[in-house]
């Protein structure tokens, strides 16, 4: 039902009977109304215009007082999942994959895309092609910066997903505390099918004792999926194999995918030395996750003035329109 912004102007709609209260022929005018012939047609067209006349008026006072359909929220069932993009912002990734990698050209000049720029634009091509799913995004390096809250608003996911390398990116990076943010996103939520945290990020880092038995409850009870898309550079240590180290646990990637692969939920984890194997790894993530949810659209208050300014407007011109052509007198 429509409701309004100044409902007390409501009170003006009497007024409205004002054009009835004007006889439709002038007895002044005639020393005898039996002289006046009988016009049914004009009889008519007059009561249209006092119509005309009152209706003008209640849209006018209608418009005024501000009437709109307030939002509404529905339910429907896709396919899809629940996405916190958590994005790394680290100064690292303001770098490019390594040797012989990332190569772009333009004529005879050789371009090198940072591993942030290809990783928003992968990202938000991954995001255009899941209409279902309702996406939320954080970015992080020594603190988690939440940019978008969950929405399946086309361009709101594309913008966050563009402001994700504005700048440039500082050196220090908090892992721990980022994904406990991301996590966190889901407590408040009810359970309506799948849920991720999508983490991409070119290193790992260490998380202390304490807070790894957080994240562990944190993601059981939200019932979480983690995603690693680990962007390794050309230097950087494999998530798997051998290594030049007897103490794994000392390299930071290693440590967190160890950590990840042991808590007891849904982990996959990517490696991508190059933009097609992260293209890839995305790819890899929307396949695997598009599982039956419950989504709630809202509907946006839609103001309903414009449209009676307009009917009034429209009324109003017939109106002059029709006393321009009234004729007074015969000669």
């Amino acid at each position: 039902m429509p409701a309004f912004v100044h409902p007390w102007l409501l009170l003006a709609l009497p007024l409205a009977v004002l054009p009835w209260l004007v006889p439709v022929r002038h007895p002044l005018q005639w020393s005898d109304l039996a002289l006046l012939p009988a016009d049914p047609l004009a009889d008519r067209l007059a009561r249209a215009l006092q119509a005309a006349m009152s209706l003008a008026m209640v849209a006018t006072v209608l418009a005024f007082a501000g009437p709109y359909l307030p939002e509404s929220e529905f339910l429907r069932v896709g396919r899809g999942a629940e996405i916190v993009l958590l994005l790394d912002r680290s100064r690292s990734m303001d770098q490019n994959f390594g040797p012989e990698t990332n190569q772009l050209h333009q004529g005879d000049v050789r371009i090198d895309e940072s591993k942030a720029r290809i990783a928003k634009r992968l990202i938000a091509e991954f995001a255009a092609g899941r209409p279902n799913d309702v996406f939320s995004m954080l970015d992080f390096t020594n603190i988690a910066i939440p940019t978008l809250d969950f929405t399946q608003k086309r361009a709101a996911v594309q913008a966050a997903i563009r402001a994700a390398d504005v700048g440039r990116g500082l050196a220090d990076t908090d892992i721990g505390h980022a994904l406990q943010a991301a996590g966190e996103r889901f407590s408040d939520r009810p359970y309506t099918g799948s849920r991720i945290v999508m983490l991409v990020s070119d290193g790992g880092g260490q998380i202390e004792p304490d807070l790894r038995k957080y994240l562990t409850q944190l993601f059981k009870r939200n019932r979480i999926a983690l995603y690693w898309i680990y962007i390794r550079s050309y230097y950087s240590p494999p998530l798997t194999g051998p290594i030049d180290t007897e103490n794994e646990d000392s390299v930071p990637e290693r440590f967190l995918n160890k950590f990840f692969s042991g808590i007891g939920i849904p982990y996959h984890a990517y490696e991508a030395q190059n933009p097609e194997a992260l293209k890839r790894a995305i790819a890899d993530v929307g396949r695997l996750e598009a599982h039956p949810i419950t989504i709630t659209d809202i509907t946006p208050r839609r103001d309903l003035s414009p449209w009676l300014f307009l009917l009034a407007a429209v009324l109003c011109a017939v109106l002059a329109w029709t006393r321009f052509l009234e004729r007074h007198e015969w000669t």
